[in-house]
């Protein structure tokens, strides 16, 4: 569950055991804290215990021993509801909110509510932005005889239950900068109790009257479970995407973790490669306003992007941007497991998985004209139309015509499998998707036209797919020989070193919709899909979607239900 930047993860553990998660806690995403409930052991440990995301309410419900309790995030302000019914009046109650070592909040108590407020400077990490952050998480309860005390990391409440057994619990995690915690919580506190109780069920049910919802079905229930897995993500994306930048990052439910302040890649950046196919969802299903902080991280880092472009790309106009991006706009990778930060578009950096990855700006920029063509937003369009022209002009910048007027990039990565080759596909296919939109969007706003003429002129010597023989897969096929017995090759360096185990061939089928499920070189990409490398093999791979993109309806359940099976590790879905 959660709101435009609070979430929480919820599961059945001393009682009951929720973590509060935050987007904006940067650089490290810390989280505001625990809430453990011991006295909810008679309802988790009950028989006839069950318990339910209910998502067209945004409610976690659990049963048990004639006990219920209703968990919640508000969605016009950051905070948890959890409604109890069933309690025994007489019994003390007892909740604990939470953190740890090394954390070291100032933790407050007084007669109606505590709070844990801890505050840093984003001045460590490489590209840091010398910002201050800060988590704050303000506790209450509307019940009986409230006690509140504090220790060094937690604020520990006692009460007993109003005479008909109810209770509430309130939890309120604002964003906050380090700036007078003590206002800040009562505030926070103050606003919460404020929330109509159905508030949050109003904004939901909403959600889903606008989201596009399917219907599916086999005889082996496998489609229904997919469509109970797609409504999941759904839910998903309207929880993690209503903040000014996503939610999550890496392909991780980063709102939703239950594991204290730990994150399985470098909190402090996006990583594209997961945010597109999330971007391409939501334009699916009708929910356009979740890709709103998508294009915020971009277009709000706009001037920075040029900046780094200037510096780290041999003072090339337009904007490099960096396929792993920090919050602020700089192209590091600040991981734990290698020696020293990555750098994403940057030739001043040597060989790496993202150094020349230098389509991401053209991705992000056809997403902006993808969103539009679904909803003719022309304020939209002039709003993200800048992060088209910069894109379309560092590509212009870097390429280089032969001497046969042909135009080239070299070095280049194919995203992290290719490392500085020679016109990868990806690049090709960048071009050929990208030059054609900004020209349209450049009309329709009555814009630049120098660069529609240059684009125009630019367009007539852009290569064609590279291309070679399944019998003889090291050399690519000329130009122009026919396409049987060919599939798409990677690059025009058929025997470039492989980094990593991304389907390059296929990216003009998706995300560059160069190819669909018919036309000139549908039987090419048919092959090239069939033929492909790496077959359902992580848990980011774009199988389906290729293959439904190429009407291949059994390829599509196959993958589908492959990549399932192997990656869902939880019984919730994820």
């Amino acid at each position: 569950m959660a709101t435009a930047w609070l979430g929480l993860a919820v599961w059945a553990e001393s009682g009951y055991t929720a973590q509060l998660n935050r987007a904006d806690t940067l650089p490290h995403r810390l989280s505001p804290g625990q809430i453990v409930i011991p006295s909810l052991a008679a309802l988790c440990n009950a028989k006839d215990y069950s318990a339910r995301l209910n998502l067209y309410d945004g409610e976690f419900v659990e049963h048990g021993g004639g006990i219920t309790a209703t968990t919640y995030v508000l969605q016009s302000q950051d905070a948890v509801a959890i409604d109890v019914t069933g309690a025994d009046p007489n019994q003390l109650q007892t909740t604990i909110l939470m953190l740890w070592q090394p954390r070291q909040p100032k933790a407050i108590a007084n007669s109606t509510f505590g709070f844990l407020a801890e505050s840093w400077v984003d001045d460590k990490e490489f590209g840091a932005s010398g910002k201050r952050f800060g988590s704050l998480s303000a506790i209450t309860a509307d019940a009986r005889n409230l006690h509140i005390t504090a220790d060094a990391v937690s604020i520990h409440i006692t009460f007993r239950p109003h005479p008909d057994g109810s209770y509430r619990i309130l939890i309120a995690a604002p964003s906050w900068s380090g700036i007078n915690p003590d206002t800040s919580a009562t505030v926070a506190i103050a606003k919460a109790r404020r929330v109509s109780p159905q508030e949050h069920r109003t904004w939901w049910h909403n959600y889903w009257q606008q989201a596009a919802l399917l219907r599916l079905a086999s005889p082996d229930h496998t489609a229904e479970y997919l469509e109970n897995l797609r409504a999941l993500a759904l839910y998903t994306a309207a929880a993690e995407n209503r903040g000014s930048l996503p939610g999550e990052q890496a392909g991780v439910g980063d709102l939703f973790s239950s594991f204290r302040d730990a994150h399985q890649w470098g909190p402090s950046a996006f990583w594209h490669w997961n945010l597109r196919m999330q971007t391409d969802a939501n334009l699916g299903a009708g929910v356009f306003a979740m890709n709103d902080a998508y294009f915020n991280l971009y277009r709000s880092n706009l001037e920075n992007i040029l900046a780094w472009t200037s510096q780290h790309m041999a003072n090339l106009p337009g904007i490099c941007v960096p396929e792993t991006i920090r919050f602020n706009g700089r192209g590091y990778e600040n991981e734990q497991w290698i020696p020293k930060p990555g750098l994403n578009c940057a030739m001043d950096s040597p060989p790496y998985y993202n150094a020349r990855t230098i389509t991401t700006g053209a991705e992000v920029a056809l997403w902006v004209w993808q969103q539009f063509l679904y909803t003719d937003d022309k304020e939209f369009l002039a709003r993200n139309y800048p992060l088209m022209r910069e894109s379309a002009r560092f590509l212009l910048a870097y390429s280089l015509r032969s001497s046969d007027g042909t135009v080239h990039t070299y070095p280049s990565n194919g995203h992290e499998t290719l490392w500085d080759i020679h016109d990868p596909t990806t690049d090709i296919s960048a071009m050929h998707a990208l030059f054609p939109a900004v020209i349209q969007a450049a009309t329709l706003l009555h814009t630049d036209t120098d660069l529609i003429a240059e684009l125009q002129s630019t367009l007539p010597h852009l290569l064609p797919l590279p291309r070679i023989a399944l019998s003889n897969p090291h050399t690519i096929v000329a130009k122009n020989t026919s396409d049987d017995g060919n599939i798409i090759a990677q690059s025009y360096d058929a025997d470039a070193k492989l980094h990593n185990s991304q389907n390059i061939g296929l990216e003009p089928v998706w995300p560059y919709s160069l190819i669909g499920d018919d036309g000139e070189h549908h039987a090419l990409a048919v092959r090239t899909y069939l033929a492909r490398p790496n077959k359902d093999l992580y848990d980011w791979s774009y199988d389906p979607i290729q293959s439904a993109r190429l009407g291949l309806a059994d390829e599509f359940r196959d993958s589908a239900i492959a990549i399932t099976k192997r990656y869902q590790t939880y019984p919730s879905g994820l």
